[in-house]
């Protein structure tokens, strides 16, 4: 069977989602396929940082996408001495001043369901095989024997895209951290607020409340450490071990559904080629600790769709704006990578951690503007002229 599209996405979560829908209304025939029947739980820790929610705000989609779900209005950063700093997202014209904490399947599926209502044709279950550059483009052979041919391939498939091996695009990913994820009943009312537990041996656990009596929990460490350790186990170690954590999240039990991925991280050495691109997770991914997933996912969906429309004229046009798109990524990449390795320098000292802390702890402000650097509402060296001003 031979199918023909302008546009063929490969992967059906946010990123992939979103171009299908923007791409879509902007009149190309769009093809998405996700590999999965049905889209359920990730690997993820569900949050949207507030200039993620300005994003869906732009674009008029919060309200379809998001409207029940809740919202954060800060986070909570414990240090491995457990001493505890409650941050605000800064107030700031460009974005609100909270996130929000996503239901995954829910918003997930709603995207496609929005793609489909633009006239992207969003087909589940179908893998990618292989696919073949052609004088207009790419052939993509599928698991269920379909050929697709397209002009422009995108792939949207995670951390280990298919995609970005099959344009050898891949390469080692910039460090190997195995992430565990569980949703657990809370033995306290949730309050509005994520938090970042950092232990002595560099491991850390970020909470998000999805629910009034729901926690989702997101650890992260050396895969050494469950060598010898079930992940269960190693859960229940770090969170039986802090004040903070035991009195609120019970023993896991063998019942826990916990979902894990490794490597935490992944990197490419490129996010474009010859008429095909990469967005969200396959076009690279720092850490968990920088709250970079989702937001990253519609972030590089938008700034694709936005240059693809500009550039379908010709292949020249196209090819160019693809550039254009990947130098786009890479100024942004680039200076939260640079945060994140000295965010990983960071927590892996326990002693560094905890000045730190006691630092961003000096001043409400000198917190608050580096929690506006985690939640994307500043810039680096925004964030560094921040808690400068803050101190003085």
């Amino acid at each position: 069977m031979q199918s023909q599209c302008d546009i063929l996405i490969v992967g059906g979560g946010p990123a992939g989602g979103l171009a299908a829908l923007l791409l879509a209304k902007a009149g190309r025939t769009v093809i998405l396929i996700e590999a999965q029947p049905v889209l359920g739980e990730r690997v993820c820790g569900a949050y949207l940082c507030p200039a993620g929610v300005g994003l869906l705000d732009e674009l008029g989609l919060r309200e379809e996408l998001a409207s029940n779900m809740r919202s954060l209005l800060g986070m909570i950063l414990v240090a491995p001495s457990l001493k505890r700093l409650q941050t605000r997202f800064p107030s700031d014209a460009r974005y609100p001043d909270f996130g929000i904490s996503l239901r995954r399947p829910d918003f997930d599926n709603a995207l496609l369901r929005a793609a489909a209502a633009n006239g992207a044709k969003v087909r589940m279950g179908p893998r990618l095989q292989g696919i073949k550059r052609t004088a207009t483009g790419w052939d993509a052979e599928l698991s269920s024997g379909e050929t697709i041919s397209t002009r422009l391939l995108i792939g949207a498939d995670g951390r280990k895209s298919r995609v970005a091996k099959l344009l050898q695009l891949a390469i080692a990913p910039w460090q190997e951290r195995v992430a565990l994820h569980v949703d657990v009943p809370s033995l306290t009312p949730t309050e509005p607020f994520g938090e970042m537990h950092v232990f002595t041996d560099g491991t850390y656990i970020g909470l998000n409340p999805i629910g009034t009596n729901t926690l989702n929990v997101s650890a992260l460490c050396d895969p050494t450490e469950l060598r010898s350790t079930a992940a269960m186990e190693f859960i229940n170690q770090r969170t039986q071990s802090s004040t903070h954590l035991r009195s609120r999240i019970a023993p896991l039990t063998n019942v826990a559904s916990i979902r894990a991925t490794f490597p935490a991280a992944a990197s490419v050495r490129d996010v474009v080629a010859n008429n095909a691109a990469l967005v969200g997770d396959a076009s690279g991914f720092l850490d968990p600790l920088t709250g970079e997933g989702i937001y990253q996912a519609l972030w590089t969906a938008r700034a694709l769709a936005t240059e693809v429309s500009a550039g379908w004229a010709n292949d020249a046009a196209l090819n160019l704006s693809l550039r254009r798109y990947a130098n786009q990524r890479r100024r942004q990449h680039r200076g939260k990578r640079w945060c994140c390795q000295g965010f990983q320098a960071i927590i892996r000292r326990p002693r560094l951690s905890n000045a730190v802390l006691r630092l961003l702890s000096f001043r409400a402000g000198i917190g608050n503007a580096f929690i506006g650097l985690i939640g994307n509402s500043y810039t680096p060296t925004q964030a560094a002229w921040n808690m400068m001003k803050a101190l003085t």
